[in-house]
C-alpha cells in the first residue's frame, strides 16, 4: 500500500495527465516538456527521477539525480522519530541549564558538555537523513559519508538547497577502508555521540527480484550490501555467522567501537547506533555481534506503516571494546 505522503511526489503527473485526450497522439496535445515526462513515466523512471526533487520528512525539499538513491517514505519515518527524539533531549539540556543558571542545580561543566553533540551518517546518497537532523536538532554537528562521488555531489546540492552546509561535513570516503576509522577521527581524533546509517542491505538474490525501475535506475552499490563487492577493500571475508545482505550491519556496529565516544552525555534512553533494516535483515545476527564485538546494554527495533521491521537502535555497554574513545 502506497504511503500517504508518496501521493505529493506523482500528484503532479496525475495532473497533468488528466488533460490530455487518450484518441490523440501525446505529441500534438499536450507541451513538449509535459509530453516527456509522461513518456518516461511510462518507461518505469522513477517519478522522483522525473520531477527532479521529492519531500521528505515536510521542512526539506530534495533533489533527486540518477543514479543516487531515491528517498523512501519508510526512511523518513524512522529518520522523524530519531530527530524527534534529539530535539527532546536537547530540550531537556537547556532546561537542565536554565535551572543552572537560576541556582538552583549545580555541575556547570558538566551541564555545558550536553549542549552539543556529534552525529556521523554512513551512506549519505541524496542527504536527505544529514540535511532533517542538522535542520531539526539545535547544536548538532553531522559528519556524513558515502562512497559514491555522485552521490556525495548530489548531498552537497541539497544541502546549499536547505541551508545547511554549515552544520554538515560531506566526505566521501568508504566504510570498508582498512583506513576508514583514522580516515574519519581526523587529526583532532573526532569522536561521536551517535552514529545512524540506511546501508545497503539487499542481498544478491533478491535483488534480482526488484522492479526493473529499481535496478535499472538506482546505484546497485547502494542497495546490495553482499560481501562479494567490499571483502578486498577491508581485507576480510564475510564473518561466521553473516547473512548475504547483512554485511555493512557487522562492519557498522564494529567500528562503532572505535568512533563512538564512551563519555558521550547522550541520554540512557537514546540510542548509540541506528540503522535501517530490510525485510530480511537478520536481527538475531545483529545482536550477536553487538554483544560480542561491544556489549549490548539494550536493542528495539521499530516497525514501519506497512508492519515490517524497518529500523534497529542499539546501545552499548562497551564492556568488550578495548578501542572504544574516552573523548
Amino acid at each position: 500500500m502506497p504511503h500517504p505522503r508518496s501521493h505529493r511526489s506523482i500528484s503532479h503527473l496525475l495532473r497533468l495527465s488528466k488533460h490530455i485526450d487518450p484518441h490523440s497522439h501525446l505529441h500534438h496535445s499536450y507541451p513538449p516538456k509535459h509530453a516527456h515526462r509522461l513518456l518516461r513515466a511510462s518507461q518505469n523512471v522513477p517519478v522522483a527521477y522525473i520531477l527532479g526533487n521529492i519531500p521528505f520528512a515536510d521542512d526539506l525539499l530534495i533533489r533527486c539525480r540518477k543514479p543516487v538513491l531515491i528517498p523512501r517514505p519508510e526512511t523518513e519515518e524512522w529518520v522523524v522519530q530519531v530527530a524527534l527524539a534529539l530535539s527532546k533531549e536537547m530540550g531537556n539540556v537547556s532546561e537542565r541549564m536554565r535551572k543552572l543558571n537560576r541556582g538552583e542545580t549545580s555541575g556547570q561543566e558538566e551541564v555545558k558538555a550536553q549542549t552539543k553533540y556529534n552525529i556521523l551518517e554512513c551512506g549519505t546518497g541524496s542527504g536527505c537523513i544529514a540535511i532533517h537532523l542538522a535542520k531539526t536538532i539545535p547544536n548538532t554537528k553531522i559528519t556524513t559519508i558515502d562512497v559514491s562521488g555522485k552521490a556525495i555531489w548530489l548531498a552537497q546540492k541539497n544541502a546549499e538547497l536547505n541551508n545547511v552546509t554549515e552544520r554538515i561535513d560531506i566526505r566521501k570516503c568508504d566504510l570498508f577502508d582498512e583506513g576508514f576509522v583514522a580516515q574519519i577521527r581526523g587529526p583532532e581524533h573526532k569522536a561521536f555521540d551517535m552514529i545512524v546509517s540506511n546501508p545497503p542491505y539487499i542481498s544478491k538474490a533478491e535483488y534480482k527480484t526488484l522492479a526493473s525501475s529499481v535496478r535499472c535506475m538506482e546505484d546497485v552499490k547502494a542497495l546490495v550490501g553482499s560481501a562479494s563487492s567490499h571483502v578486498t577493500r577491508c581485507g576480510t571475508k564475510m564473518g561466521k555467522g553473516e547473512s548475504d545482505g547483512n554485511q555493512f550491519y557487522h562492519r557498522l556496529i564494529r567500528v562503532s567501537g572505535e568512533l563512538l565516544r564512551r563519555d558521550s552525555a547522550l541520554s540512557e534512553q537514546l540510542p548509540h547506533l541506528v540503522m535501517e533494516l530490510g525485510y530480511n535483515t537478520c536481527i538475531t545476527e545483529l545482536l550477536c555481534t553487538a554483544r560480542e564485538e561491544i556489549g549490548l546494554h539494550w536493542a528495539r527495533v521499530s516497525t514501519d506503516f506497512a508492519g515490517h521491521n524497518r529500523c534497529i537502535e542499539i546501545r552499548f555497554t562497551f564492556n568488550n571494546s578495548s578501542k572504544t574513545l574516552e573523548s
